[in-house]
């Protein structure tokens, strides 16, 4: 099958390429969609790498350039929401007519209702389409702004609703009038949608009629506000304290009972994810008592269920990020001369986790209780609250019993922590996640450690450890790009200002 994009290759003195970009995969939509990380594993030399990234900008701003005029057609409909990204620097166009036809083919109804979503006072602060260019899902419903699908639409109502819920901060109430703006935005971007896909306000007809709100927008603020709302409530301390509808209460009952068959156990896990977020103040391991498939063989599988349901967007981004933050720990650490840190043996993943705690200066944890109890942890206390490295298996034990009595003396739970088992740094067998001293996962790589440590602290709503607390919040900026707002401090925020400098030089 032949690309369009070759003959642009073959036009700009880069046809030995053409073999490799086909190998790759990429077709004319991904084309327009290339990063520079796509860009430099296609090129392995500088000179033809450096002749595509100009005539390749070249070549998206005038796609760009071309579109604008479209923005004025009727009627676009769209359902996404938030803080995803599309622009027209994206779309492909083919035979579009001008303007002026378009024009001249619209009935006096459209061109008022035209005239008037165009001149309507937009919701955001930023145009719809800059936002929507802020990720792939945006890009990618610009780049079919002509026709969309229900999946795209969804996509853009999505975005839509997040973004007008962070305008409005810790306030989750939206009124009409933000629907209605936020419809005429998507009709005015994405021509051939209509503004009734997205947003229909409730009608009052005869007595004993009454017309509910409906549309795109609608039906997923409602999704987000019962999950807000959940959220809300008391988080319970045990599962017989919960109240929740008939559905929930049997697939949760289910789900304390049963350990198979797989597919029943998936669809019940699936259907308790809201109410199951509110058990994080439970202990960990009653979270396992209470919930026996979390004990089978796929039990990391419903971790990712969890966290692909409210982080679908970070899914697999620690395999792109992980690598370049571990580099830049490494040469932070060696601009503070930090011992160790010129150790150029070990494995860059292993070398930057047992670096990063020494980074941050110590903490001083308070307690609100009465006895206002005060504890400084010690940098070893630090490093085996978050990824500890032991020559032999069993001295886990001795670290699990100390941890325990520590945290105990502070009225804290146990949280998990990862291990790295080998004779020497450079000699590692294997690597565990540590819940409790019955329950330890075995991973092969550091990195599929860190990750799954990640996806297990917010899959189960688990505070991080208070001892490493800044690392983890320092983890969830810098590689899943998940601000952590409130929760991150002063020395904190220095930390990951000091390890981006090396990320952007």
């Amino acid at each position: 099958m032949a690309f369009e994009y070759t003959n642009l290759l073959i036009n700009w003195g880069l046809s030995a390429y053409v073999q490799k970009f086909i190998e790759e995969g990429i077709d004319d939509l991904s084309f327009v969609l290339l990063d520079d990380d796509a860009i430099n594993g296609i090129f392995d030399k500088c000179g033809p790498k450096l002749i595509f990234k100009a005539k390749y900008k070249a070549y998206i701003e005038g796609q760009t350039i071309q579109q604008e005029p479209i923005n004025i057609d009727p009627e676009p409909s769209c359902s996404y929401t938030g803080s995803d990204n599309s622009s027209t620097t994206w779309i492909e166009l083919v035979n579009t007519p001008t303007p002026e036809l378009e024009d001249s083919c619209k009935t006096p109804q459209q061109e008022e209702k035209r005239i008037k979503l165009n001149l309507h006072e937009s919701c955001f602060s930023e145009s719809l389409e800059s936002i929507m260019l802020k990720s792939s899902d945006g890009r990618l419903a610009l780049n079919n702004k002509h026709k969309l699908n229900n999946d795209l639409r969804g996509k853009i109502a999505k975005i839509v609703i997040n973004e007008l819920l962070n305008l409005r901060g810790h306030k989750f109430e939206l009124q009409k009038q933000d629907f209605m703006n936020g419809a005429r935005d998507i009709v005015n971007l994405f021509p051939g949608e209509d503004i009734d896909t997205y947003y229909i306000p409730y009608l009052k007809g005869s007595p004993n009629t009454r017309h509910p709100a409906r549309g795109k927008l609608w039906v997923r603020y409602l999704n987000v506000r019962a999950a807000l709302r959940v959220g809300k409530q008391q988080k319970p301390t045990c599962l017989q304290n919960l109240e929740v509808n008939e559905e929930t209460k049997n697939a949760l009952i289910f789900l304390k009972n049963a350990v198979e068959p797989y597919t029943k156990i998936v669809k019940a896990w699936e259907t308790t994810t809201v109410i199951r977020k509110n058990f994080g103040e439970c202990r960990i391991t009653k979270l396992f008592e209470e919930f026996p498939c979390l004990r089978m063989p796929f039990d990391i599988d419903l971790f990712e269920l969890d966290f692909r349901y409210y982080y679908e967007d970070k899914i697999d981004i620690i395999y792109h990020q992980w690598p370049k933050v571990s580099n830049a720990i490494i040469e932070e650490a060696k601009q503070r001369n930090i011992r160790g840190a010129d150790d150029s043996h070990l494995e860059n993943s292993l070398h930057a986790l047992l670096l990063l705690p020494f980074l941050f200066s110590s903490i001083t944890i308070r307690r609100s209780n009465k006895e206002k109890q005060t504890w400084r942890p010690t940098r070893t206390e630090v490093q085996e609250s978050f990824f500890v490295y032991i020559q032999r298996f069993d001295m886990l034990n001795a670290i699990l019993e100390r941890r325990l009595a520590k945290l105990e003396a502070h009225k804290l739970h146990l949280q998990p922590f990862g291990a790295a088992v080998g004779a020497n740094l450079e000699d590692i067998d294997n690597y565990y996640i540590v819940i409790s001293k019955d329950i330890v996962y075995k991973c092969d790589t550091s990195i599929w450690c860190l990750e799954l440590l990640f996806k297990l602290f917010h899959a189960l709503n688990l505070e991080y450890p208070p001892e490493c607390k800044n690392l983890w919040v320092s983890i969830q900026e810098l590689v899943f790009d998940m601000p952590a707002g409130s929760g991150k401090n002063s020395s904190t925020a220095v930390v990951i200002s000091d390890i981006g400098y090396h990320l952007h030089n």
